[in-house]
């Protein structure tokens, strides 16, 4: 018997798997030279700490120093681009009526590495 189920958040609930990407684009957009490079670390390295490749990022590729004020402000963009695009994302196909089905009597938990606000 299932006792409980976890659902990851992009993709499995929401139609949201690329915006974490488009996120990147968009802050890496400053530097059009370096945008499309920083996209491809980001996907390369996806599940890793969006903080560990700002840091990264800045550091190697952009070769300019990495504060705690640029990781507040890369930090804060980066959530509220995420926030703005996901508030906007459509349902994946049957979500709804997956929760509403009563014979779903397991636990139900979604995971998810976007940003909480």
């Amino acid at each position: 018997m299932i006792k409980a189920i976890f659902f990851d958040f992009d993709g499995v609930i929401v139609e949201s798997a690329h915006i974490k990407t488009d996120a990147f684009r968009e802050i890496f957009s400053k530097w059009p030279e370096y945008c499309e490079e920083a996209v491809k670390y980001h996907i390369i390295n996806a599940g890793i700490s969006r903080f560990v490749k700002f840091r990264y990022l800045y550091e190697e590729l952009l070769k300019q120093p990495y504060t705690e004020d640029i990781e507040k402000e890369m930090g804060e963009e980066f959530s509220r681009i995420v926030f703005e695009q996901v508030m906007k994302a459509p349902l994946v196909d049957g979500t709804v009526e997956f929760f509403e089905d009563k014979d779903n009597v397991c636990q139900s938990f979604v995971v998810s590495a976007t940003p909480q606000e």
